[in-house]
């Protein structure tokens, strides 16, 4: 138990605190108490508590209750226009199928009930009767910014192979690392992965490429990501021997994802999720599409169209939905000139950008309009401005100066 107050809606405190009367705990717990920890606004207010699920119907009344879950314990009350899923203490059984417990044992222990939860940070429990239950330290670990599985990782990921990349999932939501043995032990198990729906790996990726820390968190554990994305294997290592670029293929793609988080010139709502999501897969066509020439130079010729091709199987295998899918492959390009109008831009300054392309940032990409602009840091007072001329690009582009 520790001093913290956390502001319940008034409807799950109704919950609560119905409950009580009737001779039950109850708490607000996991990912609600999590957010509100980090200051940000929680999507639900999950209960948990010692009362049967039908022990809940009986107080509530059952036009006031929907049995969404029972079998797991789990059932929704209605209070006023708000739902609140409503669980009971449970232990859980064996995972054969690496994703829903065979079956469950409610318990009376609330502790028992956090311990069979993925991390630390979503193992507490709240309510304003008694304070923060926070037995596996999990405001530790959100102070210090880790992820930890509760108890032993190995099993923890042995229950659910969907905790693997939920753990990815916060660290690029987030911007915390992975604990390293818990790292190490969701890429040993990472091959599993395979064995997920893929509407549920889709839902996961989805959420892992949007993270404001993206691109620094998807290097780390490309290793696991492979297992679901086996094309970005080709991407690493990948090198592009030639005058507009300077990193190989994998990390040109997380230099261009870190830019785009890191500017705030522009509004950020002109960086949407669907442009998050096509700067990932923009170049996913390179390594198919490269070729090098008698002087050692690498070319890319129709890269783009080849990874339009990859990502729509892509986005299909993972079950995206048609209309998300179709709106993130229609943002890679055929061809494009960018056009710079300046009144002060030298030859020898426009040998300066070819030859420097690590200095040039992503600024702003608006999807509605289809525009993209770039600003070189150190010639930004020489700049006037930059037009695109053609199709929308994606950080790729040839040169003509005027």
């Amino acid at each position: 138990m520790q001093n913290l107050y956390i502001k319940i809606p008034d409807g799950a405190n109704v919950v609560i605190d119905k409950l009580y009367e009737n001779g039950h705990s109850a708490f607000v717990v996991g990912g609600c108490v999590r957010d509100f920890i980090l200051e940000k606004e929680p999507h639900d207010w999950d209960i948990c508590t010692d009362a049967l699920p039908e022990q809940v119907m009986q107080i509530f009344g059952e036009k006031n209750v929907i049995p969404t879950g029972i079998k797991h314990g789990t059932v929704t009350v209605l209070i006023g226009n708000d739902n609140y899923e409503v669980t009971t203490y449970r232990i859980d059984g064996m995972y054969s199928d690496g994703r829903r417990p065979d079956n469950v044992e409610f318990t009376q222990n609330l502790i028992e009930d956090l311990s069979r939860r993925d991390f630390s940070i979503n193992a507490m429990a709240y309510n304003d009767k008694i304070g923060l239950i926070d037995p596996f330290d999990g405001i530790s670990d959100i102070k210090n910014r880790r992820i930890c599985c509760v108890g032993d990782p190995g099993k923890r990921f042995g229950e659910d192979y969907l905790r693997i990349l939920r753990a990815i999932r916060f660290s690029s939501t987030f911007g915390f690392i992975i604990d390293k043995h818990t790292r190490m032990v969701a890429a040993i198990n990472a091959p599993n992965l395979r064995m997920l729906a893929n509407e549920r790996v889709g839902a996961e990726i989805r959420k892992i490429l949007c993270g404001r820390y993206a691109a620094d968190v998807i290097d780390e554990n490309k290793a696991s990501i492979a297992w679901v994305i086996p094309e970005i294997i080709d991407m690493v290592g990948c090198e592009q021997n030639n005058p507009y670029h300077v990193e190989d293929v994998f990390q040109h793609t997380l230099s261009a994802m870190r830019n785009m988080s890191t500017s705030n010139i522009f509004p950020a709502e002109w960086v949407d999720d669907y442009v998050r999501c096509a700067l990932f897969f923009h170049d996913i066509g390179k390594p198919e599409s490269k070729s090098t020439d008698e002087n050692g130079c690498d070319h890319f010729y129709h890269h783009a169209a080849k990874s339009a091709e990859i990502t729509y199987d892509i986005l299909t295998r993972l079950r995206f939905n048609s209309k998300d899918r179709d709106i993130i492959v229609e943002l890679f390009p055929q061809s494009v000139d960018f056009v710079f109008a300046t009144s002060v831009l030298t030859a020898d300054d426009s040998i300066f950008i070819r030859n420097h392309l690590v200095d040039i940032r992503v600024i702003s990409i608006h999807r509605k309009n289809r525009v993209l602009l770039f600003v070189g840091i150190e010639l930004l007072h020489k700049i006037v401005c930059l037009f695109i001329v053609g199709c929308f690009q994606l950080f790729d582009f040839t040169f003509n100066f005027v």
